[in-house]
């Protein structure tokens, strides 16, 4: 079983590369009569226990029918960002904007999984920077904080908005919803291995041209 977790954290690994924007990944693996679940955020991985193919069919199935036919906002993709007429849309703080490029994208899976994209709002030439990262929830002050006590200082972008990514519960979308859910011993070494993390987004203006090389 552990030959095929390596391979499943590579897999996760380049899932995360490939699409900038997943929030999380979900994956199986087996070996002979055995599977596991693996759970993948910017905090780490979460593993079931192993359960045996034949002993457990229908957890098995209820599974893969999960991985199936689930709406890909419960299987880690972001529901904020949506296609229309060709085009990419992100919301933040109640506002729409098109999204016009990405500028900066940050592929580890154990990092803050910083994106920043070149952004306007539909209908007008105005450009912003969105910014999106995983933060720690235990910073007393957030990089939004800093930005309003230097609101109007020469050579700082302006704090357009910014808010927490949530849930379709309505609940931040962080790195505790699974781990929380643990019980026992198990629980309090994943809540103190892993970085307690949330998702946050900025819309910063004004957008200055990109540096060349």
């Amino acid at each position: 079983m552990q030959g095929v977790l390596q391979q499943l954290h590579s897999g996760a690994a380049s899932v995360f590369y490939a699409q900038k924007t997943r929030m999380y990944h979900v994956g199986i693996a087996f070996a002979g009569d055995m599977f596991q679940l693996a759970y993948y955020d910017r905090a780490g991985c979460v593993l079931s226990g192993t359960h045996n193919v034949h002993k457990n069919p229908a957890l098995l199935v209820r599974v893969v029918m999960g991985l199936s036919f689930l709406d890909g906002s419960y299987l880690g993709k972001d529901p904020s960002i949506i296609s229309r007429d060709d085009h990419e849309y992100i919301t933040v703080a109640g506002v729409e904007y098109e999204i016009m490029k990405m500028v900066v994208c940050s592929g580890d899976i154990l990092s803050k999984g910083t994106i920043c994209w070149r952004c306007r709002r539909p209908g007008s030439r105005e450009q912003f920077v969105i910014k999106s990262k995983w933060t720690s929830i235990d910073r007393r002050m957030t990089e939004a904080d800093f930005l309003r006590e230097l609101r109007g200082v020469d050579g700082v972008v302006q704090l357009v908005s910014e808010e927490k990514v949530l849930r379709r519960n309505g609940c931040p979308q962080d790195t505790l919803w699974l781990r929380e859910v643990l019980h026992g011993p198990e629980r309090l070494a994943v809540l103190k291995d892993h970085p307690r993390m949330q998702l946050r987004r900025l819309v910063l203006k004004p957008c200055g041209r990109e540096v060349c090389p």
